[in-house]
């Protein structure tokens, strides 16, 4: 499809929305109307004409990434500014929540999707658009005959450093091992030189090994400013919650909340302020209890290890359309609801101050992709947003405060 290009500049919006969850929250449509002294609006979003899914914006806001075809899972890129769109002919199976753009906005990593499968962890360089596997180990079917008895390595999430120069992500060994138990490892590579630390050799007793029968991840990797990562992962009872690890040589860490949470719970991690001192989050499947009330969504402030609940009291029919995830400076909170729980349609994007709590509608009548419900919205330093749509297009929305 050619990929046309139009600029509005326009407070809402009007599409349809994907819901992924019920909800309950803390405030009303009705009290985010009355909007506060110096709140935030949209000054300006532009459409990409396309047929797309799962759109990352780079941290300069000139490159939109995702994907073209949901058979194939092509990865290709956008130019925000004309539309121009170039795809990676050999790149397939793209996890689509994978997709993460180096800190220069020159590079994309993703890892593959899919369980019977082999994943690797894969770069696009877009000015050339040429595509590297990082940690390629020639196996493609984990079922093959001639694998299935093997320790598989299976690598996803990667995570860029914050100065770009390496990667960091998941290494699981599958099939399980001879006491049918699987492996999971933190793993990073040296994009200067491909060097993989904690490569194909990891062995059961490696300190940074996590096993367990079911262990896997299904939320991106975070690499904060401090040199460690955050992740979350499933696993049973004893596995499944959210860690924290130094890449260089630290042990995973169970990040502990409140004694309320049931640890068995599964966490989906959604994102973190720069400083890794608030994480984002929702609980896959179920709600958990807290007090007495039921939640799914909500942040962590691992200062204090206060758990904040974000708990609307919304109309009837109400639902999370988009997740919780931080602004750049970690004061305020995007997420979105949809208005119809049967049709999915008429969703609202709200922004909330972390310390008052006041929430105000940005847009209305957005129509979101399903697949904006793994991560939530992203908010780039330059205060942008990317939002998929239904139709396949993607809006790139700026904010600013009034």
């Amino acid at each position: 499809m050619p990929v046309a290009l139009r600029s509005l500049r326009r407070l809402r919006l009007t599409a349809t929305c994907a819901l992924i969850t019920a909800l309950a929250a803390s405030f009303t449509l009705e009290s985010v109307i009355a909007q506060p002294a110096g709140s935030w609006q949209v000054a300006e979003s532009v459409n990409i004409d396309t047929d797309g899914f799962a759109p990352a914006l780079s941290p300069d806001g000139r490159w939109v990434a995702g994907l073209k075809d949901l058979d194939e899972r092509q990865l290709c890129v956008w130019r925000v500014s004309t539309g121009e769109e170039r795809c990676n002919g050999e790149s397939e199976r793209v996890a689509d929540a994978s997709i993460a753009w180096s800190p220069d906005s020159r590079q994309v990593a993703y890892s593959q999707n899919g369980h019977q499968l082999d994943s690797d962890v894969f770069v696009l360089d877009v000015r050339s658009n040429s595509l590297t596997n990082l940690t390629e180990d020639d196996v493609d079917d984990l079922k093959a005959a001639n694998t299935a008895s093997q320790f598989v390595i299976y690598d996803q999430w990667p995570a860029w450093s914050p100065d770009g120069t390496e990667l960091a992500f998941i290494r699981i060994l599958n099939p399980r091992d001879d006491e049918g138990q699987r492996q999971l490892s933190l793993a990073r590579v040296i994009l200067e030189t491909g060097q993989v630390v904690r490569g194909p050799e990891m062995v059961t007793d490696e300190p940074l090994a996590l096993v367990a029968e079911t262990v896997g991840m299904i939320t991106p990797l975070l690499w904060l400013e401090d040199g460690t990562v955050v992740f979350a992962i499933r696993g049973g009872r004893d596995i499944t919650g959210v860690y924290t690890s130094d890449v260089i040589s630290g042990l995973p860490a169970r990040i502990e909340t409140d004694p309320a949470i049931p640890v068995a719970k599964t966490p989906v991690l959604t994102g973190a302020t720069a400083g890794g001192g608030r994480l984002t989050f929702y609980w896959l499947w179920e709600d958990i209890a807290i007090d007495d009330e039921f939640y799914r969504y909500g942040w962590f402030d691992r200062d204090s290890g206060e758990l904040n609940p974000l708990v609307f009291d919304a109309p009837l029919g109400q639902a999370v359309a988009a997740p919780p995830r931080f602004s750049p400076d970690g004061t305020a909170l995007v997420y979105g609801f949809s208005g119809d729980e049967a049709t999915n349609r008429d969703s609202t994007i709200l922004v909330q101050d972390i310390e008052s709590g006041e929430a105000l509608v940005v847009m209305e009548g957005v129509s979101l992709q399903l697949w904006e419900g793994v991560t939530g919205i992203e908010w780039t330093a330059n205060d942008q947003l990317v939002l998929p749509l239904d139709d396949g297009s993607f809006e790139v929305v700026t904010l600013e405060r009034t």
